[in-house]
């Protein structure tokens, strides 16, 4: 996997590289930048898959370098001394978030995430009407709605459970894709979004519903009213 270390401090860099060299042989760094403009410019010139990213780079910080892509291409290890950038560097998707002096054991963790985890991305040409696109480090490929039987919340990233069995990583939180799926879909509790499609029925004691597939997902209390409303018009429509 391709990577990029961009940290204004030359000692920060030196500790990644000698990390990354003696714990993850899958990663490949192509190169170093210590500022947003060199980093943008290493960005654009090697495609990376994989970006460690310090938070303070000189009188900026790796949200300016970010704000000014046209795109992110790339997952992202965010690395730091201070942990009050936490929320703001997940709402970019970060993949990890290493407080300096990076301990190897969390390293590891991160690269095992950047393995298993998927990036979502947008393109103009997409037709929202059947899907999206999943980006990976190896390819891309479409998600289909209506092979999507729920999406279920992993803390900041997402798992999408399919109807061929296929479970999918994201790096995406579950709200995030309020602007990606259409009118099929119901959030119906705080850790899930279901496709309507498969839903066979709501229980009517407690707080299930059961989906053809003969799982039981739960339903939040305050929006198991609105979902039989949802469902009932879905189900109308079809």
């Amino acid at each position: 996997m391709r990577a990029l270390i961009i940290d204004d401090e030359a000692h920060c860099r030196n500790v990644i590289r000698k990390l990354v060299a003696e714990f993850c042989s899958e990663i490949t760094l192509m190169d170093e930048a210590d500022s947003v403009e060199t980093g943008i410019e290493k960005i654009n010139s090697f495609k990376p898959e994989l970006v460690f990213l310090d938070i303070q780079l000189g009188d900026l910080t790796s949200f300016d370098l970010l704000e000014q892509l046209n795109e992110i291409k790339f997952q992202i290890i965010f690395t730091t001394a201070y942990d009050n950038y936490a929320i703001k560097a997940f709402e970019y998707a970060a993949l990890h978030y290493l407080l300096k002096p990076i301990a190897p054991t969390e390293l590891i963790k991160a690269i095992k995430r950047c393995n298993n985890k998927e990036l979502i991305y947008e393109k103009e040409t997409l037709n929202k009407t059947n899907g999206f696109y999943l980006k990976t480090h190896e390819n891309t490929y479409d998600v289909v709605y209506n092979q999507v039987i729920y999406i279920k919340a992993d803390g900041s990233y997402s798992t999408i459970f399919n109807n061929d069995k296929q479970e999918v990583y994201t790096s995406k939180k579950l709200s995030q894709y309020s602007n990606l799926l259409n009118d099929s879909f119901f959030r119906i509790h705080n850790s899930f979004i279901v496709n309507m499609q498969f839903v066979d029925h709501v229980e009517k004691q407690g707080f299930k519903v059961s989906l053809t597939t003969k799982e039981k997902l739960p339903i939040s209390r305050r929006k198991k009213a609105a979902f039989k409303e949802a469902l009932q018009k879905f189900k109308a429509r079809k």
